[in-house]
């Protein structure tokens, strides 16, 4: 893949790094490098060069506040696909990747159970009211 090989990833992952708070930027570039990450004969290569770059702490900053769904999302799949590439599985994990995904699973989970609550309260409600 021609953006692998012209430094692509380098100026993705410059461009993610540098961009800070602006998903604007940030999300279409994660986005990006989520795809040359993945399913193509340089997917390993681009998976190294996000490490020996040190792109996945910054990648890692992205899952923290205030970044937005949309962004969290892509982050979440560009970890799994570099997680593919053993190499970066210490990076990820002294970086607090896993730390930060499990805490992000516990917030999902919380996030259900209230819309959970809700919904059987409003159907509770509905079901006094034809009483």
């Amino acid at each position: 893949m021609m953006v692998c090989q012209l430094g692509g990833v380098e100026a993705l992952l410059r461009t993610c790094l540098q961009a800070g708070d602006r998903e604007d930027i940030t999300e279409p570039a994660i986005c990006a490098l989520r795809h040359l990450t993945s399913r193509h004969s340089e997917a390993e290569m681009a998976q190294n060069t996000i490490r020996m770059h040190f792109g996945i702490p910054g990648i890692i900053r992205l899952l923290h506040p205030p970044s937005h769904w949309p962004l969290v999302k892509a982050v979440i799949g560009l970890l799994r696909n570099l997680a593919l590439c053993e190499d970066n599985h210490v990076a990820i994990r002294e970086n607090g990747g896993l730390q930060r995904l499990a805490q992000l699973l516990m917030k999902a989970q919380q996030a259900i159970q209230r819309v959970s609550g809700v919904l059987k309260l409003c159907c509770l409600c509905s079901m006094r009211s034809s009483l």
